[in-house]
């Protein structure tokens, strides 16, 4: 099992035993669908306790990114509208920019909701 397929058990696993993930179909995307494809630029983290908040980046070269892409969190991929994770060698304030999804934890609904 690789760690990114023990990451998508593990969440998987939290959110069956808190009720929020109650339906088979849900459940198998969850298991078999590595979210990490979706964020190959990484993702920004807020940084508990800024104001105006501050956004640090987390690449996939970073130490936790693989663990941070399996937190039940939705992900920042883009500040202001256009600044990606990989375009940042420091924390910034911005506007997030989350893409609508019809579950938090989901990248694979393909849901065009917006």
């Amino acid at each position: 099992m690789t760690t990114s397929q023990a990451l998508r058990d593990a969440l998987a696993d939290r959110l069956k035993a808190s009720g929020d993930l109650d339906d088979p179909a849900w459940e198998r995307a969850a298991r078999d669908v590595p979210r990490e494809a979706f964020v190959p630029d990484g993702f920004m983290r807020a940084l508990p306790g800024t104001h105006p908040t501050l956004y640090e980046p987390v690449k996939p070269t970073d130490e936790g990114w693989l663990e941070g892409v399996y937190d039940d969190a939705t992900l920042i991929t883009q500040l202001d509208g256009h600044v990606r994770a990989v375009d940042l060698t420091a924390p910034r304030t911005a506007t997030p920019r989350r893409r609508p999804l019809c579950r938090p934890w989901c990248c694979a609904c393909g849901s065009s909701s917006a």
